[in-house]
């Protein structure tokens, strides 16, 4: 059976997950555009790449990928505002 928690991104959680991601960047450098979509909601996403707070990466014909990084300080700073 899965489990699921309902978790809030606290500022200082995500400096906390940014800390741990520049620890290992190589294993957590880039995830999916499907992933980040399911992980912080397709229209922020695509709103964060309109302002220009991320950027999109291609990946072979089809794939578009997200720096990790990148999507975590955005969301961070939706949190403090």
């Amino acid at each position: 059976m899965k489990q699921s928690f309902d978790i809030q991104a606290t500022p200082s959680l995500v400096e906390y997950v940014l800390f741990l991601i520049e620890q290992d960047v190589e294993a957590h450098n880039e995830i999916s555009q499907n992933k980040a979509y399911r992980r912080f909601g397709r229209t922020t996403v695509e709103r964060w790449v309109k302002d220009r707070r991320v950027k999109k990466y291609l990946r072979g014909e089809n794939g578009i990928s997200y720096k990790l990084k990148e999507l975590l300080k955005a969301s961070a700073k939706e949190q403090t505002i």
